[in-house]
């Protein structure tokens, strides 16, 4: 098959690049969508860590010296005062960027998948939520960062026994418990005491008939409650409510109900597990 491509079309080579170098090619950067900040924490972070991986994706300049691909790669490299092996391609079409970062993006549980890792969809959202809480804790912020891929790969290797809690998240699921939620109380609780935690969670999972008061009986009823505060009901806050059932249980109280109120004028902190 002829591609009819001249032999002197694009030229290809691995580069050192120095925070200097990214800074100076970052002048190249004229013709690029709006770089995401979030992206090059992430690849900074990795980066500085001694995570980032060489996996042959190029920094792409068209052939009139434009950046086409590679700018949150530099900016990382820039932030993180580091120097990084880059594979540097020159000489594509300018109309080439049309195609660049087109496809699917490589998840976590895509990564754990292809790395043989039994219910990966449920293990990704564990890991990404206790990652998260080592990093940046349970505040508001922890909620919404999104560790990198080597972080959270770096969390299972620590906590290789999470593999073993992942098969019972799919009934917990089904009881309004998300994976990530789920996943990350059994890090929490079981950290605390492994039998009340099995037994917390087996109670759910069953849904075993308990005495009107007990915690995780009103716990569970919360749960099934359709009718919420407006934009309560995420797992931030289903993580509240299974925690103040949880200090409820193992201080042997009885409670009549569970709730947690996240902000207004009786705004209360977020519980810690006891």
């Amino acid at each position: 098959m002829n591609f009819n491509i001249a032999a002197d079309t694009y030229r290809a080579e691995f580069v050192v690049v120095t925070p200097d170098l990214a800074e100076q090619w970052l002048t190249k950067n004229t013709h690029n969508r709006n770089s995401r900040q979030r992206v090059i924490d992430g690849y900074a972070t990795d980066m500085m860590a001694g995570n980032w991986k060489d996996n042959g994706a190029a920094i792409v300049f068209a052939k009139d010296g434009t950046l086409l691909d590679g700018q949150h790669r530099l900016f990382a490299i820039l932030q993180a005062e580091v120097t990084v092996r880059m594979l540097v391609v020159r000489g594509a079409e300018k109309d080439a960027q049309d195609t660049i970062d087109g496809g699917a993006k490589r998840k976590l549980s895509d990564v754990l998948h292809l790395r043989g890792e039994a219910h990966y969809t449920a293990l990704a959202a564990g890991l990404r939520r206790i990652t998260a809480y080592e990093l940046v804790g349970d505040n508001a912020g922890g909620w919404s960062y999104t560790p990198t891929t080597q972080q959270s790969l770096g969390t299972l290797e620590k906590y290789s026994w999470l593999r073993e809690f992942a098969p019972r998240t799919g009934p917990l699921s089904r009881r309004g418990v998300p994976s990530s939620v789920a996943i990350y109380l059994w890090f929490r609780f079981s950290q605390i005491d492994g039998d009340d935690a099995d037994y917390f969670f087996k109670v759910i999972e069953d849904r075993a008939p308990l005495t009107d008061g007990d915690p995780i009986h009103v716990l569970l009823r919360a749960l099934d409650n359709s009718v919420s505060v407006r934009g309560a009901r995420n797992a931030r806050w289903i993580t509240a409510l299974c925690i103040k059932a949880w200090n409820k249980y193992r201080a042997g109280e009885s409670v009549k109900n569970l709730s947690w109120r996240p902000g207004g004028a009786a705004a209360e902190a977020f519980p810690e597990p006891k």
